[in-house]
């Protein structure tokens, strides 16, 4: 494991199908500061809607990707 303080992560996802593998643009979900854990504590709004975006998704038959950033 990495000693290495993290200053700030953020989380963000785009969907993409096989028809359009490059998908659309990355939309920023939550972002934290400072947090040497790693992890991200959404907020109930934002659980719904990255809930329900995948949800909306995958019934359209599309592909979701997760990205961290540092």
């Amino acid at each position: 494991m990495n000693d290495e303080v993290i200053e700030n992560i953020a989380i963000r996802y785009f969907s993409w199908s096989d028809e359009f593998p490059m998908g659309g643009s990355e939309i920023h979900v939550s972002e934290s500061t400072s947090n040497d854990s790693g992890e991200i504590d959404l907020s109930d709004d934002e659980a719904l809607r990255l809930s329900a975006f995948i949800m909306e998704e995958l019934a359209e038959g599309k592909h979701v990707t997760l990205r961290t950033t540092i």
